[in-house]
């Protein structure tokens, strides 16, 4: 045997979400580069804020050579400086502009020393003009160099991460391709498998009808399900090749074998539309007929109840005697909410202990509040098995069709949601939902 289809589908399902995570993962880191390189971009940005209103207070102060220019000037270095300082851009990024700024505090240090000797001497003209002029240019240079270093550190910046971007993407670039490839190739040996199997049956089911039990499929070829069918045909072709029907005993065994089939078939579907301990409608199979019993509801203008049941005390019993009775209790349950309804209601096991009874082509809310009173009685009346009696509760949360909601699945969600109103209260109650315009889903008590 080569192998199971189930497993080349299991492994070509493993693929995908591999490669769905390791996209998700690429995805997530360049958003991450993205994120960093915008938020190092606006530190450096509020750095460079700070050293155009240094250059502007510094152009004040070399315009007018004042005592209060000078002093803005000062006050401006202090707050770049503070900048600095609270700045989270990496270290190495700011070790240049700490350098300058601490030049400039130096400058500015010297300048106010120099300013303070001019009141006290009288110094010649060509020396305070070159002086000032040399101050000047050591401004203008510290200046310069931090805006040329922010410059220079933002293209660094942005070369970085589109470097990074592009690296990413290139790898997941190749991931996807080779995840491709590996996809296409895994649906390439499955279809192959599935082809080879399903020719291999055809040929024996055509010699089946043409009579010739001869023939046997190589299993030895075929995946596990393959050949599986495959033994189970030879099997049979076995044992036909070695009796002898006559046409009428072929055809007789043919129509017993597809009535055989047909119930097998009809217990299938039963099974597969019903709850398999109470034989009530399970979830399903309750929300199909529930759609369709709207439907009807609307051409011919009535209205649908969906009583939604919740059974008290039942988690007691089920602890304390044991799965065993807490299954009959729920089997007993069923068949008397079958007793109490009409053949036309809908009697379903949500689930648990929870129950679904709906109540169609109703012309008046007052059979509903009837029918919810009838339905606690019958619940609250003991349950005999063998010599012990046992008594559960139910909480009910009943939605009606139009009133509440025109969609099935909102229908079952409010009457959900009015039973866990009727749970809060001391022994059995129903509890009605909350009826339109409101589109949003709500419950009050009835």
């Amino acid at each position: 045997m080569k192998g199971s289809i189930t497993s080349k589908m299991y492994t070509l399902l493993g693929i995908g979400i591999l490669m769905t995570v390791i996209s998700a993962w690429s995805m997530y880191s360049l958003y991450n580069q993205h994120v960093e390189a915008t938020r190092n971009q606006m530190k450096l940005l509020e750095i460079q804020t700070e050293v155009s209103a240094l250059q502007g207070e510094l152009w004040l102060y070399l315009e007018y050579k004042d005592d209060k220019s000078f002093s803005n000037l000062v006050e401006q270095q202090k707050r770049l400086s503070e900048r600095l300082a609270m700045s989270n851009v990496n270290v190495s990024k700011v070790t240049k502009l700490n350098r300058l700024n601490n030049q400039l505090t130096a400058l500015l240090s010297e300048d106010k020393q120099f300013q303070a000797e001019l009141k006290q001497l009288s110094a010649r003209r060509d020396f305070v003009a070159q002086r000032q002029a040399v101050l000047t240019g050591r401004y203008n240079m510290l200046i310069q160099n931090m805006y040329e270093y922010i410059s220079s550190e933002h293209e660094t910046e942005l070369s970085q991460t589109n470097l990074k971007i592009e690296e990413t993407m290139v790898y997941l670039a190749v991931v996807l391709v080779m995840f491709s490839v590996g996809m296409s190739f895994a649906a390439f040996m499955l279809l192959k498998s599935f082809r080879i199997g399903a020719r291999a049956i055809s040929t024996a089911i055509n010699s089946v009808k043409k009579r010739r039990f001869s023939h046997r499929i190589h299993c030895e070829h075929l995946d596990n399900e393959f050949s599986t069918l495959g033994k189970t045909f030879n099997a049979m072709n076995e044992e036909l090749e070695h009796s002898v029907f006559t046409k009428s005993q072929l055809e007789n065994e043919v129509s017993k074998q597809t009535l055989e089939l047909e119930k097998k078939t009809h217990a299938l579907e039963y099974l597969s539309e019903h709850d398999s301990l109470t034989a009530l409608l399970n979830r399903r199979s309750m929300e199909k007929r529930l759609q369709t019993a709207l439907e009807k509801a609307e051409r011919i203008g009535l209205l649908v109840a969906l009583l939604f049941l919740d059974l008290d005390k039942f988690k007691e019993i089920n602890d304390t005697y044991g799965h065993d009775i807490g299954d009959e209790v729920l089997i007993r349950l069923s068949e008397r909410l079958l007793t109490v309804t009409r053949k036309t209601d809908i009697v379903s096991r949500f689930g648990g202990d929870e129950f679904v009874v709906c109540l169609d082509l109703l012309t008046d809310k007052s059979f509903i509040s009837a029918k919810a009173t009838q339905i606690i009685h019958e619940v609250e009346r003991p349950i005999v098995i063998g010599n012990t009696g046992y008594r559960v509760g139910v909480s009910i949360g009943i939605a009606v069709y139009p009133n509440c909601t025109d969609n099935h699945r909102d229908l079952v969600k409010l009457a959900d949601q009015a039973m866990y109103i009727a749970k809060e209260r001391k022994g059995s109650h129903f509890v009605f939902a909350k009826e339109k315009p409101s589109n949003v889903l709500k419950v009050v008590d009835d």
